[in-house]
């Protein structure tokens, strides 16, 4: 799996090119075209409180687009949980999961996707997070 080094996408760029981590450690962190098949990432996801935001995708500008987010549970006993989505034109929501939404970006515009979970569950679960 994947796996970001740094506090955003622009951070753990420029660790792997300071040569901090393996070169492996960055093929996933390239400017991608919007042709894409997207990044992936992971959220800590505690009992009944938030874990901290993480940020799934970032863009300085571009074309309007639409990214699908998926979220799934990867722990051995999963629950239910819910997500917290802040970015894409200013957007803030919640969902349920397993499960996706999508989020509308605007041409030209920087952005900054970042989400945090928590599990309904007793248990702490780790998310696995797509954007595509």
């Amino acid at each position: 799996m994947n796996e970001f080094y740094g506090a955003t996408i622009g951070s753990a760029l420029r660790s792997c090119l300071e040569a901090k981590y393996p070169r492996e450690a960055c093929t996933h962190n390239r400017r991608q075209s919007t042709e894409s098949k997207g990044r992936e990432g992971s959220l800590a996801a505690p009992p009944g409180n938030w874990g901290p935001w993480v940020t799934v995708f970032d863009q300085v500008a571009g074309p309007p687009r639409t990214l699908r987010i998926e979220f799934n549970s990867s722990t051995e006993t999963p629950s239910t949980f819910s997500v917290e989505i802040q970015g894409g034109n200013g957007q803030s929501f919640q969902r349920p999961g397993p499960g996706s939404t999508t989020v509308r970006l605007t041409e030209n515009m920087a952005t900054e996707i970042r989400m945090r979970a928590r599990s309904h569950g007793i248990f702490a679960q780790r998310i696995l997070v797509a954007v595509i």
